[in-house]
């Protein structure tokens, strides 16, 4: 008995210390990563977002953020949002499993709001599985939220595609200070669009930051954050 009210304390101190951290916008994060999102005071489970040091990159088929490599070839650091369809043949669907909207539920669907980026990833990954279609009539096993959800990266792997919105925390708070070494290219946000499960969310990481829709088979970088 006296053993695990020892253990008990040891955690309860612990958890006092992680939590007792003030982090601010652009600091080094828990997990290795870059502080970009402060809400000011813990609920659900967290307070801060924290962005990946470097891109995702798949090497030898693994998701990795490994900044020790020098080279990587281009298209390891590009894939695809991916469809999900019952079959080869079926339409597109959202993560619900419809492919229009009229009787949909939001509460179904991937959001774009913060806070949403993990649930979105989850929805995802439930959905498409292993692999997700990319063309009509073909499968690939590589897609954005199944990668950020498969990273482990400096022991963690709660790792996810960020939702739209914080896509665009990340690029206003770090981006646009010279933080964090984002490419001049586009991200994919783990956010569908709410008009077509054609099309999912993305921003370019350049000029204005412009978000736009584009087409779940482009292939777009993607930068894993967490939450805590």
């Amino acid at each position: 008995m006296k053993k695990t009210l020892l253990v008990l304390l040891a955690l309860l101190l612990i958890c006092t210390s992680l939590y007792a951290v003030d982090y601010k916008i652009g600091d080094e994060g828990p997990a290795g990563g870059i502080i970009f999102y402060d809400k000011g005071e813990y609920s659900d489970g967290w307070r801060y977002l924290e962005a990946a040091p470097a891109d995702l990159v798949l090497l030898d088929g693994v998701p990795t953020i490994d900044l020790t490599f020098d080279f990587y070839y281009s298209d390891d650091y590009y894939q695809v949002f991916g469809y999900y369809r019952k079959d080869a043949s079926s339409n597109n669907m959202f993560v619900n499993g419809v492919d229009t909207l009229g009787s949909s539920k939001a509460s179904d669907l991937t959001g774009t709001g913060i806070g949403a980026g993990k649930r979105n990833t989850e929805l995802l990954v439930k959905a498409m599985g292993d692999k997700t279609y990319y063309t009509m009539g073909a499968k690939k096993v590589a897609y954005a939220a199944k990668l950020c959800y498969d990273l482990v990266f400096n022991g963690f792997d709660d790792w996810f595609l960020p939702s739209k919105d914080e896509l665009n925390l990340m690029y206003v708070n770090l981006c646009k200070e010279d933080i964090g070494d984002f490419d001049e290219d586009s991200y994919w946000s783990s956010s569908e669009t709410d008009f077509s499960s054609d099309y999912a969310w993305r921003q370019q990481f350049y000029g204005m930051g412009q978000q736009s829709y584009g087409t779940r088979d482009y292939a777009h970088r993607m930068r894993p954050v967490r939450a805590f």
